[in-house]
């Protein structure tokens, strides 16, 4: 089996930096049964303690 990947929203070089957020989407199927997660995650600045506010509000109400 041959795995293409795709990296349609990463940048050129494809480094994660201070202030990306991040979002994954796994999904598998095995014997007609099928799951799929979802995660998401916010990389903080040097100079930050939390995400910043509009960001976890949004993220809060997902």
């Amino acid at each position: 089996m041959t795995v293409k990947r795709i990296h349609p929203f990463c940048g050129k070089s494809r480094v994660i930096h201070r202030g990306d957020v991040l979002h994954t989407d796994v999904g598998i199927c095995y014997l007609k049964l099928c799951t799929d997660t979802q995660e998401m995650a916010y990389v903080l600045k040097a100079n930050e303690q939390d995400a910043p506010a509009d960001l976890f509000k949004a993220l809060v109400t997902l």
